[in-house]
């Protein structure tokens, strides 16, 4: 498995990321279907519920810098300052949430993790962590019990797809991604990278839907480009919600007095929804010096925004169609009026 698949991508991309050591779960609240560009943030819901330790866990999460839903209703949190990941279940009606499964510990033998970031699940329930820290992936049964590793420099994103093959960013020399089989043996470089210093510069992030198709969020040209399961470019759209590249060129300015090679890098987080409908994308507003967590759905339409009430990292949604976002003090759940299918606009 040798060759680059797809076209040479314009400047114009992709995303996915979560962090933090705190979890908000916060229900969607007031989703209208009228027109969202012009659309004001909407606060988090106002009930919060606090749980500064998690049912079934000794000690608390410690810079914790992906979360992401799956479709049994549990949640993955790559609790990256204890080198390890951890299966969460919130409780019905969000006042705890218990400790399903702990996966890894710190250490850099099989099996042990070293600053985790991305992880994927696929179908069968079987875990991939990309393993920064380390340079390499990591797959484990769903029991938590060792399965397989591959030696990858740089990985910090990582996706499953339907087939339980798995793909991961950074590819090695002109590829963005990394195409491996389900028992990380096999390889494949796939889809080139806009640019030679594409990933010194800026933060991909990535999501596969239940078909297969593949969106990449461009950081620098805040655009999502949609690929079919054979990664042929098949659409894309902006995210463009009111203020935010204005804000985000802010951004820029600063970080160039800095670092004056600096990108445009402005999410910090997308995730697709339990539900496989819609895309969460959590942005730093540096006017405000607050965060916002965007709702996309999958054809490039905002539903929603939020203003989160202090530190956000990320954000997914929950089988029961919960908001949840991270932040850097413990675990809250923001209770309010769920979204569910049969309400959703």
């Amino acid at each position: 498995m040798s060759r680059i698949v797809g076209p040479l991508m314009s400047p114009i991309g992709r995303v996915t990321v979560l962090g933090a050591a705190t979890i908000w779960l916060v229900a969607i609240m007031g989703l209208s279907p009228s027109a969202p560009d012009s659309a004001e943030p909407t606060p988090f819901a106002e009930t919060t519920l606090r749980v500064e330790t998690l049912d079934g866990l000794e000690d608390p999460l410690y810079m914790a810098m992906i979360l992401t839903a799956s479709s049994t209703g549990d949640l993955y949190v790559s609790d990256t300052g204890n080198n390890r990941v951890l299966q969460l279940r919130p409780t019905v009606d969000h006042s705890s949430v218990n400790v399903i499964q702990v996966f890894g510990s710190k250490g850099e033998g099989p099996g042990e993790l070293k600053q985790p970031s991305g992880v994927a699940i696929d179908a069968s329930g079987n875990l991939f962590v990309a393993d920064d820290g380390l340079g390499r992936i990591t797959k484990y049964a769903p029991d938590g019990t060792y399965l397989a590793s591959v030696t990858q420099r740089g990985v910090s994103s990582i996706v499953a797809t339907s087939t339980g093959e798995v793909l991961a960013w950074p590819g090695e020399g002109e590829a963005l991604l990394t195409r491996y089989s389900g028992d990380l043996t096999d390889a494949e470089p796939v889809l080139r990278k806009p640019d030679a210093g594409y990933k010194a510069w800026t933060h991909s992030l990535f999501v596969l839907d239940s078909e297969d198709n593949l969106y990449w969020l461009d950081n620098r040209q805040l655009v999502v480009r949609v690929f079919d399961r054979e990664l042929n470019q098949v659409g894309e759209w902006p995210i463009d919600p009111p203020g935010l590249r204005e804000d985000a060129e802010i951004r820029l300015k600063e970080a160039r007095k800095v670092m004056p090679q600096a990108n445009l890098d402005p999410i910090l987080h997308m995730d697709l929804s339990a539900s496989g409908d819609r895309l969460l994308l959590t942005y730093v507003m540096h006017k405000i010096n607050s965060r916002v967590v965007y709702l996309y759905s999958l054809d490039g339409e905002l539903e929603q925004q939020w203003v989160a009430e202090g530190r956000v990292f990320g954000a997914t949604m929950d089988s029961d169609g919960v908001l949840v976002a991270a932040d850097g003090d413990g675990l809250s759940f923001s209770v309010g009026t769920q979204m569910t299918a049969s309400n959703a606009p």
